[in-house]
């Protein structure tokens, strides 16, 4: 049998033991309202991370800062933490699912 055929022969036998091929999603839906869709979903997403948002505050000292003084990165983001208790607060879930392709 040759390199190729022999190879061949692996690649089929490794596809038939593990079947057809499975990546894995994530899916969203509100327990409280069921027939809520994506576009809500997204909605409550940035109103939940708007109302969340904290300035955060980085400061580091290097051999370059140690003759110039300290630098501090300062901006703006939300706490996914707190946005997604909101989220859970308003009925949204999240379930994994295993889907073939």
């Amino acid at each position: 049998m040759s390199g190729t055929a022999s190879k061949s022969l692996v690649c089929l036998v490794l596809f038939a033991l593990t079947g057809c091929a499975t990546r894995t999603e994530t899916h969203v839906y509100n327990v409280i309202h069921p027939w809520y869709g994506q576009n809500v979903y997204m909605k409550a997403r940035y109103a939940c991370e708007r109302a969340n948002d904290h300035r955060i505050s980085i400061s580091h000292a290097s051999a370059f800062d140690l003759n110039f003084g300290s630098s501090a990165v300062s901006m703006v983001g939300p706490n996914q933490l707190l946005a997604r208790h909101c989220l859970m607060a308003e009925g949204w879930r999240w379930r994994t699912v295993q889907v073939e392709y």
